[in-house]
């Protein structure tokens, strides 16, 4: 009778030493609660959002006023039509933006600094509801898939 009771008190005892293992956060890996801390995390998340910049291409410039294209420009004569699947329709960059704009509040440092990284994405989402406009009209009234 005994014995159960003492099996019993060193299982009870192993089960509550090892919440204290487990409930510790993960040191080789990023956690959400471990990423938002400082200022310095901040500016990496918005770092990679320059990926969203489209390469250099001589071929971007050619609605503009500035350069003469051999042929007709689509936009200019309203002969655009809006693509019924792909061509753009992808709200993973605007996703991206809305995670950091959700959890940016919890980082420690100046206010200026801060806002200098929340300041930049906002204008990458703003440049990618811009580039969905120009594709499909008004996307802001419409809801994201």
């Amino acid at each position: 009778m005994k014995y159960k009771y003492l099996l019993a008190g060193v299982g009870f005892m192993a089960l509550m030493s090892s919440c204290e293992f487990t409930d510790i956060s993960p040191k080789d890996s990023l956690t959400d609660k471990s990423y938002w801390g400082k200022a310095e995390d901040l500016k990496l998340y918005a770092n990679n959002l320059y990926t969203m910049f489209p390469g250099p291409d001589y071929n971007l410039d050619s609605q503009s006023d500035d350069c003469v294209s051999t042929t007709a420009n689509a936009t200019l004569f309203d002969d655009v039509t809006v693509p019924g699947s792909g061509g753009g329709w992808s709200w993973g960059n605007i996703r991206i933006c809305n995670f950091f704009l959700n959890r940016y509040h919890t980082a420690v440092g100046s206010e200026s600094e801060i806002n200098r990284y929340v300041a930049e994405v906002r204008f990458f989402r703003a440049l990618d509801y811009f580039s969905k406009v120009k594709s499909f009209g008004d996307v802001l009234g419409m809801k994201a898939i």
